[in-house]
């Protein structure tokens, strides 16, 4: 039985269509002129946050391209079994004024077009209040993150990125100067923090705002990685609920309509501390991780081959 299965491998491995006798000296290397050589596609997968509750790839639906599905799994209280997923409500948003050649290629996946463009003028996406079965995106005095890779147009400003908010809530966009701002709205009073610098350059940015309720000032912002929170403006932080019965809007607020393509977009509901994890970590595993390099860690050389190892030129 040993004989027979060691034959097997061996006659059944094939270089320049001719069966290889001594296969235990390859490996699984494509070796020059494979067709698997800058064959593979790139997926992106995001560092674990807690409580999440919504989670958007902007991958295109052929079927139907103005519904970008929900990916979040949260196994909260509700889940009894793990095979119940499919009677988990699903929280897909519906876009207005969108059809297939609206989505484009994304800075984190190449496999499909995998980033929605926003015009600034007539496209956005909601998930209504009345298809949401729990206060998923209501945030009463729990923290909160906020996370998104966009690239607003050059100049873009007074734009919506993501907002729930009527008479008190949170909204998160872009000032007149372009630079990413969080409101959180308690009513009568309001809490605001900008990040120091625009980021409305025509680049690809990674946007990470992270809500702390314990802290007077605690709302952080980062950028690329990097933390970029700049002024306060407001009250201090307040205990106040800001629950409201408004719709989940991703790309509009009532300051404008936001201009640019949107690759990526989580909300959890706690802290990176929650999570246990840092920006530092989350930021390096998303962009520099293992899911980007082969099975010995190595970087592709240009379009990540198929399969375990990639082609060494050299």
């Amino acid at each position: 039985m040993r004989d027979h299965k060691l034959m097997r491998y061996d006659t059944g491995m094939m270089i320049d269509s001719q069966p290889v006798k001594d296969a235990g000296r390859y490996d699984f290397i494509p070796m020059k002129g494979s067709p698997v050589i800058d064959a593979g596609v790139r997926v992106f997968v995001p560092w674990a946050l807690y409580g999440v509750v919504g989670e958007w790839h902007f991958l295109r639906r052929n079927d139907e391209p103005s519904i970008i599905n929900g990916e979040n799994i949260n196994m909260n209280a509700e889940w009894v079994q793990r095979d119940m997923f499919d009677r988990i409500p699903r929280h897909d948003l519906r876009c207005v004024n969108t059809a297939a050649p609206d989505f484009e290629a994304g800075i984190l996946e190449d496999w499909i077009p995998g980033a929605l463009h926003f015009d600034g003028e007539a496209r956005s996406c909601a998930l209504r209040e009345a298809d949401v079965s729990r206060a998923a995106f209501d945030m009463g005095t729990n923290n909160f993150v906020i996370e998104m890779v966009i690239a607003p147009e050059t100049g873009n400003t007074n734009a919506g990125l993501v907002d729930k908010r009527d008479d008190r809530g949170y909204s998160l966009g872009l000032d007149a100067a372009g630079r990413v701002r969080i409101i959180l709205d308690y009513g009568a009073e309001f809490s605001q923090r900008t990040s120091v610098a625009p980021v409305n350059d025509g680049r690809w940015h990674h946007i990470l705002v992270e809500v702390d309720r314990a802290n007077d000032e605690g709302i952080m912002i980062y950028v690329d990685g990097k933390p970029a929170s700049g002024q306060w403006s407001g009250s201090p932080m307040k205990a106040t609920s800001l629950e409201n019965s408004a719709d989940f809007v991703v790309g509009r607020s009532n300051k404008g309509l936001f201009a640019g393509r949107m690759d990526f977009l989580r909300i959890s509901r706690g802290s990176l501390a929650q999570a246990e994890t840092t920006i530092r970590e989350l930021y390096q595993w998303e962009f520099d991780g293992p899911f980007l390099r082969d099975f010995q860690g190595r970087q592709s050389e240009g379009v990540r081959d198929v399969g375990a190892l990639e082609y060494q030129s050299d």
